[in-house]
């Protein structure tokens, strides 16, 4: 008996682990994670094959809410809508950012119009939240200084991973923000609530892991290579 009790509990494990960096979406609506292994592996096995691609195409779209608290990239009347859910200490989110979305960005071949959206996970992520507020943050101030706030860290995310809120104030000065306006921003109920709606947003689209990506209405789940991407764009 009780070598059975262990198996269904080996079994359970097993029927939950796989999903990059992912979270429990009636019992962690704050900025905590639920999961079972590191993100890094599940995501290069899911971005593997094309066969493996979640989307809703064939069922029902999904129209994530693009307000002003956003910020976009590319091409304003772009007609490839690409919006991340993504989390700055996830090393496939920088990978697929440097590798796949910015070259995309700068093709003349694609207007692609481009909203980022936190996905911060929390428990295996400590210094995710804190880098999502300074970044909003840091929008109040200017939507570029965002931007290129974003691009630092994601180029240097092994400082992230490292030294925590040190590099995270570094970084401010490096695309020249107000450190001082920043501190005060970043314990903002507002700011909090919408790093929170973001997730609450992803969890309503069946979004557990980063990156994830709505294309166009299409859900596209983990890292793509370039040319992967560019086949999602073209049936989305």
């Amino acid at each position: 008996m009780k070598i059975i009790l262990k198996m269904a509990m080996a079994a359970t494990i097993i029927s939950t682990s796989f999903a990059h960096d992912s979270f429990d979406s009636q019992n962690k609506a704050d900025f905590t994670t639920e999961c079972n292994s590191d993100c890094s592996e599940p995501c290069a096995k899911e971005s593997t094959s094309l066969n493996n691609l979640e989307t809703t195409k064939d069922t029902q779209k999904v129209n994530p809410v693009i307000s002003n608290n956003e910020v976009t990239r590319g091409a304003k009347d772009g007609d490839i809508n690409i919006v991340v859910y993504s989390d700055f200490e996830c090393s496939y989110c920088a990978k697929s950012f440097k590798e796949t979305i910015a070259p995309l960005l700068v093709d003349s071949n694609y207007k692609v119009k481009y909203t980022y959206k936190h996905m911060p996970l929390q428990d295996i992520h400590p210094h995710a939240k804190d880098a999502a507020l300074y970044y909003e943050a840091l929008r109040l101030q200017s939507p570029k200084l965002a931007t290129n706030f974003h691009d630092y860290i994601l180029n240097h995310q092994d400082r992230l991973l490292s030294e925590g809120e040190g590099f995270l104030k570094e970084s401010v000065d490096q695309v020249k923000g107000d450190m001082e306006q920043v501190a005060l921003d970043i314990v903002s109920p507002k700011l909090m609530a919408l790093v929170k709606e973001h997730q609450r947003e992803a969890q309503k689209f069946g979004v557990r892991g980063t990156p994830s990506y709505i294309i166009n209405g299409t859900k596209v789940i983990g890292h793509r290579s370039l040319e992967e991407m560019k086949k999602i764009i073209e049936k989305s």
